[in-house]
């Protein structure tokens, strides 16, 4: 048996998405935006997050940051919701891919997924590469990071002001702090998820298969 990770190149260029106005907005000067991108279901943690956020409000109103909500699933209504509430710094955008991702995904400043129950999850390693600083649970998996300056963790098995705790550190780090987790979690990603190398062993094994 041969385990094959998962591959990401850096993202080098800057992403021209001409989205609509009103979100383009959003991501304009000096506002933060926290993404999450998943299914919309309970698995995900995103009750609980959406809970947390509540609790947070004046915070991020006071520190410039705004929750986007990009997927699809059983809990689209409550997501809408949520964010049709006065004041709920929530944008819904429903399902991304392509360039409106990548310009999402380059345009946050914060990645969340608060999940129960993960395998090791793509988009946490597509928001590392975009220089997204993480905030994630036990549950994705990445458990030899997850105590490092590169993620801020989440305990999901809690209630969800655990999630409030990891969000205002979050809202706290300073832009040097982000950025050097930014750039930390890109050294983890380019070290242990570089595509050419990815490849090249990918060669060896099949090589190696065929000889035998």
């Amino acid at each position: 048996i041969k385990i094959i990770k998962s591959g990401f190149r850096r993202f080098h260029s800057k992403v021209n998405y001409n989205c609509n106005e009103n979100l383009k907005n959003f991501f304009q000067k000096p506002n933060k935006i926290l993404l999450f991108m998943s299914r919309l279901d309970r698995q995900k943690g995103l009750i609980e997050l959406m809970s947390a956020w509540n609790q947070v409000i004046d915070q991020a109103e006071f520190y410039n940051w705004w929750l986007l909500i990009a997927g699809f699933g059983d809990l689209k209504k409550q997501v809408i919701a949520n964010a049709n509430k006065s004041n709920s710094r929530i944008i819904f955008n429903g399902p991304i891919d392509g360039d409106e991702k990548n310009f999402i995904l380059q345009n946050s400043k914060g990645f969340i997924l608060p999940s129960y129950n993960e395998g090791l999850p793509i988009s946490v390693l597509e928001a590392l590469s975009f220089k997204t600083t993480c905030l994630i649970s036990e549950s994705c998996n990445i458990n030899n990071l997850i105590d490092s300056n590169i993620f801020l963790k989440i305990d999901i098995t809690k209630k969800s002001n655990n999630i409030k705790e990891s969000i205002l550190k979050l809202f706290e780090l300073s832009e040097k702090d982000l950025e050097e987790r930014e750039e930390s979690g890109l050294k983890y990603l380019e070290k242990n998820h570089n595509w050419e190398e990815i490849l090249y062993e990918t060669k060896i094994f099949y090589e190696d298969l065929c000889k035998n």
